[in-house]
């Protein structure tokens, strides 16, 4: 699994092609680094996320030194509110964080139960 971004005008100019040509795009690109790559190539997923109406392109990003003093806060549920997004992880900005976010806050809601 290879997850990535492209972003300012590149990555502009990407949203605006389709999913298969994005793949292609990227497929293209990797050949390069790793050759024969594309024989062994099963599926793929490309996600715009600009055109996605609930996060518009967003993502959260922390300057440095402050991720580790909000961090407690941001995870911290509010009654029977738990939060869970990649903003809520280490791995913020990815769908690592993301996943890993929302098993975290299922297992919390569990304990809770």
């Amino acid at each position: 699994m290879l997850e990535a971004h492209a972003v300012g005008e590149e990555g502009r100019l990407l949203a605006e092609a389709s999913e298969r040509d994005r793949i292609l795009f990227a497929l293209s690109h990797l050949e390069r680094i790793f050759p024969g790559l594309s024989e062994d190539f099963e599926r793929g997923v490309s996600k715009s996320w600009d055109e996605d109406p609930w996060a518009r392109g967003a993502l959260a990003y922390f300057r440095p030194g402050q991720m580790l003093p909000l961090q407690p806060h941001i995870v911290r549920p509010e009654g029977r509110v738990y939060f869970a997004g990649e903003h809520t992880s280490p791995w913020m900005g990815w769908m690592q964080g993301a996943l890993e976010s929302g098993l975290r806050a299922a297992r919390e809601v569990n304990q809770a139960a």
